[in-house]
């Protein structure tokens, strides 16, 4: 199956420090141990798209132009404070006049990590100021069973239609 899809509302409630945020997946998924943590478990999906959809005029924030900009990510237990994306949760693009940033978590290896979300009041500028929002994730039953299920489910096809070609050509007789 192609990755699972999930938007994730991005509610703005203070910019002062520490900001005071809240995400809202949806369809929802398994929270962690902290506020704004989640377990990514992608259900027999191929990983996931995340659309994370600033709600309301979220402040006068966007997310900036540049994904990379506007999303930080690490493996590990921190969220990380310099520009980088861990290759397995990547900002894909910034739309919808920037209040939608969709990243691309591929869910492999069974890992905590952590990502930042930037936004900022001027998202057309290069290296924008920003204020972060530092939410935690975790990836559980990554992708890599899904080959492993198709495998088996196309083994036992295979068998099946064995055993009917044999049967039909005479080769086998059930008593």
């Amino acid at each position: 199956m192609g990755p699972r899809s999930v938007d994730v509302k991005v509610i703005l409630k203070s910019d002062k420090e520490p900001v005071d945020f809240e995400l809202v997946p949806v369809p929802s998924l398994p929270g962690g141990t902290t506020k704004n943590e989640f377990v990514f478990e992608n259900l027999g999906h191929d990983g996931f798209w995340l659309n994370f959809i600033l709600e309301g005029d979220a402040l006068g924030y966007r997310f900036p132009d540049d994904e990379e900009d506007a999303l930080y990510s690490a493996k590990g237990n921190c969220c990380p404070k310099t520009k980088g994306q861990w290759s397995q949760f990547k900002g894909a693009k910034v739309e919808q006049g920037n209040k939608i940033l969709t990243v691309r978590n591929k869910n492999k290896d069974e890992e905590i990590f952590g990502y930042t979300i930037r936004l900022t009041k001027t998202p057309h500028k290069s290296d924008p100021v920003c204020i972060e929002l530092d939410p935690v994730g975790q990836n559980k039953n990554g992708s890599y069973n899904a080959p492993v299920l198709q495998l088996a489910l196309a083994a036992g096809a295979g068998a099946a239609f064995t055993v009917a070609v044999l049967f039909a050509f005479g080769f086998l007789r059930f008593q």
